[in-house]
């Protein structure tokens, strides 16, 4: 079963609303009579909106669940039936970016995702009760340049921050790109 909606929202000064979804689910019965029930849901709200002649900024507020039950999944290596295992992943994301055009052949976008992440698994049998949640903070910019008609550079910096550990990276972004004709390229990336 599958439903899905998108729903535009223009206005005159504000910018263009979209509020979308999306759910999916599906269950079935394998060789082994395990019974296996799963869903995806992801709905959300996007906003767009023209900044001058050069710029616009688009913004998104997105829900996604994937969730899975199972009745009864057999251990191949124990050769018997486990009961009931679980497992639910959730996300919340916000993102933003800037794109402005400086001129036909340089272009610069800069944003953020922020994500909250989180994820329950249960298994009845071997009483396995897990949750996890956790954040994800990127940063990144990123410019366009076209340097003549056929070759191209993208360079910029991409930011991560792990909540879960506190880790973090910087990853440089650099790649040229030439148009040997209207089919074909070569790419060149670090």
């Amino acid at each position: 079963q599958d439903l899905n909606f998108k729903v535009h929202i223009p206005t005159k000064k504000m910018g263009t609303f979209s509020l979308f979804g999306l759910y999916g689910h599906n269950w079935f019965r394998n060789e082994y009579k395990t019974y296996i029930n799963s869903s995806n849901l992801v709905a959300g709200i996007k906003h767009g909106l023209i900044i001058g002649e050069r710029s616009y900024v688009q913004s998104a507020l997105a829900f996604t669940r994937q969730r899975t039950d199972i009745d009864r999944a057999w251990d191949e290596v124990l050769k018997l039936h486990r009961e009931r295992p679980r497992d639910r992943s959730d996300a919340l994301r916000l993102s933003s970016v800037l794109n402005t055009k400086f001129s036909s052949s340089f272009t610069l976008k800069s944003g953020f995702i922020a994500s909250l992440l989180g994820e329950n698994v249960v298994n009845a049998d071997s009483s396995i009760d897990m949750e996890n949640y956790g954040q994800v903070l990127q940063l990144y910019t990123q410019g366009k340049y076209r340097m003549t008609r056929r070759l191209t550079s993208v360079f910029g910096l991409h930011y991560h921050l792990y909540g879960f550990t506190n880790a973090r990276m910087v990853e440089p972004r650099l790649s040229f790109t030439y148009d040997l004709n209207e089919k074909h390229q070569i790419s060149l990336g670090a």
